[in-house]
């Protein structure tokens, strides 16, 4: 967030007039015209779980025909719409505007009575156009992002499909490049694409700001964050507090279930060195093939670190975890055990189980669903779907660990009801002292609504952040 000292200041004033100003843009991004003193309602919606983070509406009041909904008018589909609020300053008398978001226009209601001449908007921030709520849909043909290609240039390609060159796209984590062929039916939409690339790497969030620039980044998680608001601006806009534990959801113990892989070759006979040295015979194979994927089991393996694999008398090569650089580390497991790896050229990745598994528990102690605190462990198994997309050990174990925070950090929420503070915004470490508690806590924002009449507020939901 980049906030100015007097957008600061004239939030936290005891009295406050605000202003509402809508700029309406082509869809070369261009203002076309700006609207003053015809607003006097609204809400803004931010989201970060939603598909579309920014949702919100305006009422206007009609004074022309200028507002008529119709082709060449000022409200139309080829505009679009960036919401300003202002709060005019006590001290120096200017009016300190925050940008609060670039929009569609969405389901435009127009009202007429004795009394009453206005036209309410609906807004949608610019995922909407990628979604098929706008002109997202791609050609009715089945899509194919294929294996190796690397994620972050298919975002790329896929974000020009809907025609946005503004973006901030990650590097994915290594190899970044798509696992495995992802295909799409017909009827898919740009949207679609870019969520199948961002559900590839568990942890991954798109959206768009309120510029209108497209994001593919990590959702942040508190670790190693900036605190940015803290009770400085609380202890001035908070009206009450809630605070809410969906018991129903918390799950302190996960499991996931990933893919089941179908070798094209099992070994008949696994020796494994002291050393992690595992030589596998396996009569028909003559030589590696890149992409094939070979099984073999293990019996009271006692756990190696740094593992080879050699078939037959062929060549030696290391076992690698799926960015090709970290050695391998296969558990100590008991019994009979099944496992696979996928030849790469110059190192075999380790897949891990014959079915990928992952687990995560919540072993925190400063967390209330610490596993050996009085509430004991509550597992939840997850499988099929979504989840068969893990097509390793480790991908289900990042999987797991997300899935984890999802159950129990995520449960643990505050809802705060506030003067509005047009300036906040959603996945940012804030701390808070509760008023029926004495100490100050960690938590993230998740979602915000703020009312943009005189005498609305504002909701804050976030969640108490356990530093590990």
């Amino acid at each position: 967030m980049n906030i100015t000292s007097g957008q600061f200041a004239t939030a936290l004033q005891n009295i406050q007039s605000r202003y509402i100003k809508i700029e309406l843009l082509n869809y070369q991004f261009q203002t076309v015209d700006s609207l003053e003193g015809i607003c006097t309602s609204g809400s803004i919606s931010i989201d970060a779980n939603a598909d579309i983070r920014r949702t919100g509406s305006i009422t206007l009041v009609i004074k022309d025909g200028t507002f008529q909904v119709e082709s060449k008018s000022q409200i139309w589909l080829d505009k679009y719409v960036r919401v300003w609020v202002g709060i005019a300053s006590l001290r120096t008398g200017e009016i300190e505007y925050v940008n609060c978001g670039l929009f569609i226009i969405d389901a435009p209601t127009y009202k007429y009575d004795a009394s009453t001449n206005t036209l309410t908007l609906s807004l949608l921030d610019l995922m909407a156009k990628l979604t098929g709520m706008r002109n997202g849909y791609l050609p009715g043909v089945p899509v194919v992002l294929s294996a190796g290609e690397n994620i972050r240039q298919a975002i790329i390609d896929t974000l020009a499909l809907g025609g946005f060159t503004k973006y901030v796209v990650e590097e994915a984590p290594s190899p970044g490049t798509i696992p495995n062929d992802l295909e799409f039916s017909q009827g898919a939409t740009v949207y679609d694409l870019l969520a199948g690339l961002r559900d590839i790497y568990p942890g991954y969030e798109i959206f768009f700001d309120v510029n209108g620039v497209f994001y593919y980044k990590p959702i942040p998680t508190g670790d190693n964050e900036p605190i940015l608001v803290d009770d400085t601006t609380w202890q001035n806009v908070v009206v009450s507090e809630q605070v809410v534990v969906d018991f129903q959801n918390v799950k302190n113990v996960i499991e996931v279930y990933g893919r089941t892989h179908d070798p094209a070759h099992f070994s008949t006979k696994t020796t494994v060195s002291s050393t992690g040295a595992i030589n596998l015979t396996i009569a028909d194979v003559s030589a590696y093939k890149e992409g094939m994927i070979y099984g073999f089991t293990l019996t009271d393996n006692p756990g190696y670190t740094s593992p080879t694999l050699q078939i037959n008398s062929l060549t030696t090569y290391p076992i690698l975890m799926s960015d090709g650089k970290t050695p391998a580390k296969i558990v100590a497991e008991s019994g009979e055990i099944y496992f696979c790896v996928e030849f790469k050229g110059t190192y075999w990745n380790w897949l891990g189980h014959l079915q990928a598994y992952g687990y995560a528990e919540d072993d925190n102690p400063q967390s209330p669903f610490y596993i050996n605190s009085t509430v004991g462990k509550i597992r939840l198994p997850l499988f099929d779907g979504e989840y068969a997309n893990c097509l390793s050990d480790d991908l289900a174990q990042q999987r797991a660990k997300r899935e984890l925070f999802l159950h129990t950090n995520m449960n643990n929420s505050v809802t705060l009801s506030c003067v509005p503070v047009y300036w906040m915004d959603v996945n940012i470490l804030c701390t808070h002292k509760l008023a029926t508690q004495d100490t100050i806590y960690p938590y993230i924002i998740k979602s915000i609504n703020l009312g943009l009449a005189s005498n609305d507020n504002m909701t804050v939901n976030m969640i108490r952040y356990y530093p590990n």
